[in-house]
């Protein structure tokens, strides 16, 4: 009987210490909420968060599916992303966008940053403040004229948790010579994956009553050792 309850106790621990695997944060266009413009009233930045699932494209007539900065634009660009939660990231999928048939505009060097804290930055409406933190720095390719876009993924530089991103692109990267002025970034679509529990939040009361046993089980246990092992002394 004590070693059932013993097992039991030691299985409710063990739901509770199963590690947390990652799972993709579900995004959307209001998902952006600050960003330094976009070459039109079409290509903006929520744009990035309009095909979480599934393939992604860029080359429908008409529809644009697709964030570019604004022409001739600021070389520091951004997008600010609110996760909606704190989460502890662990990677990313970055779609490069080809522009339609043009296949230009596209990223190159780039890094997300990530914060619990944001302010006003006027008509650019919020940017990161305070303690901020780099979670990837890297480079994308260029992507051909074809569609679906390959995902290209990056993995986490930090474990700590946050609330919002922001996606910094630095350079151009494009299958033909990029068009028209400086500063021509863009990006077809962003996918976040963070780690979060396989066993979900606050145990039940009788997940807590058996815990609970167990532990009282365990420490009879070997206060009886303990003595027994006293007396054989």
């Amino acid at each position: 009987m004590k070693l059932n309850w013993l097992l039991c106790g030691a299985a409710a621990l063990t739901v509770f210490a199963v590690p947390a695997a990652a799972a993709q944060l579900i995004l959307s266009p209001g998902s952006v909420i600050g960003n330094t413009g976009s070459y039109g009233n079409l290509q903006i930045a929520a744009n990035i968060f309009d095909q979480q699932t599934g393939p992604v494209s860029d080359t429908t007539p008409g529809v644009y599916h697709y964030w570019i900065n604004s022409e001739n634009g600021p070389q520091n660009a951004y997008i600010t992303v609110d996760l909606g939660a704190k989460y502890s990231i662990a990677s990313f999928d970055l779609f490069n966008t080809h522009n339609a048939f043009y296949g230009d505009r596209g990223t190159g060097n780039f890094s997300i940053v990530a914060g619990n804290s944001v302010a006003s930055d006027g008509t650019n409406g919020f940017t990161l403040t305070g303690a901020i933190t780099t979670v990837v720095s890297g480079t994308l390719t260029a992507a051909p004229v074809t569609d679906p876009i390959a995902a290209q993924s990056f993995t986490s530089l930090s474990s700590s948790t946050f609330r919002y991103l922001q996606f910094l692109p630095t350079s151009v990267a494009s299958v033909n010579t990029p068009c028209c002025s400086a500063n021509e970034y863009g990006l077809a679509e962003l996918r976040v994956f963070a780690s979060v529990p396989t066993v979900g939040g606050v145990p039940e009361p009788a997940s807590w009553a058996m815990m609970l046993a167990g532990f009282g089980v365990v420490g009879g246990v070997m206060r009886r050792r303990a003595g027994t092992n006293s007396i054989a002394a």
